[in-house]
């Protein structure tokens, strides 16, 4: 839904909804001017989940879109991606003793802007029909791809380690690492190598200025020389491998103070 007159106008004459003029009637007494900043403040830089239901014939439809109200006057629709489908100028002014949300650029109606019961959502009002902007939590999370270690701690305690990830979406500031089975937790910003990892086992998680985690990759970081031979190289290939579990630290054989190096004749 591409919106024109700002971003409401479609919606609220859509279906049975009829757009009149607004008529503003002379007060008996002056009214005291109100304060629009408590709703400035709710939708400074703030991705808004619109939600509006409308009649078309017999049947009831609700219209949902996102719209990011920027600090800079400047409102985007937004898709499910967080692409942009069209920018528009607000302004929260005051009218007839109500706040209201107004075109700056062109001369639709405004919208009647009011705080829902418990002030966690904004009711936008327009000639008897109503919309409601909810606030957002991480509509745009990054997304994290694979995940690989492109270097093996050469010792246990040596956080000598990398990793090598892709991260597909959104805008990361961080790469998290919490330890599964007592490994260390760990972070790393972005940009940069995700370098200096203990060996382990790690969920990895990019993290965002907004403390908006993507889904986590399980990743393990192995050590070169964690086996002694014959005795913690359980499958007696005469190598430190993931068979033999010297990374898992739930594994009896988990820096085991008798194991050394693994050595080939």
């Amino acid at each position: 839904m591409r919106l024109a007159c700002l971003f409401l106008s479609l919606i609220f004459s859509a279906g049975s909804f009829a757009s009149s003029p607004v008529v503003a009637l002379s007060p008996v007494e002056p009214l005291v001017p109100v304060d629009c900043s408590s709703i400035i403040e709710f939708l400074d830089d703030e991705v808004m989940a619109l939600s509006h239901t409308a009649s078309f014939g017999e049947s009831c439809v609700t219209i949902e879109t996102l719209v990011h109200f920027g600090s800079d006057g400047m409102a985007e629709e937004l898709d499910a991606e967080g692409n942009v489908l069209g920018s528009f100028a607000y302004t929260v002014t005051e009218v007839g003793g109500q706040c209201a949300l107004a075109s700056t650029v062109s001369d639709c109606e405004v919208q009647l802007l009011s705080f829902n019961g418990d002030e966690s959502a904004m009711i936008m009002s327009l000639n008897g029909a109503e919309a409601t902007l909810t606030p957002t939590v991480c509509p745009f999370p990054p997304e994290l791809g694979d995940v690989s270690v492109t270097a093996v701690p050469t010792a246990l305690t040596n956080a000598d380690g990398a990793l090598s990830l892709q991260v597909t979406g959104g805008t990361p500031i961080s790469i998290e690492l919490t330890g599964i089975n007592g490994s260390q937790d760990a972070s790393f910003p972005l940009p940069g190598d995700v370098d200096g990892v203990l060996a382990g086992y790690y969920n990895v998680t990019a993290l965002d200025a907004d403390d908006c985690e993507s889904e986590a990759v399980t990743v393990m970081v192995p050590y070169a020389l964690c086996c002694d031979c014959g005795v913690s190289d359980t499958d007696s290939d005469g190598i430190c491998d993931d068979s033999d579990n010297c990374t898992d630290k739930s594994a009896s054989n988990y820096a085991d103070p008798a194991n050394a190096p693994c050595i080939t004749d």
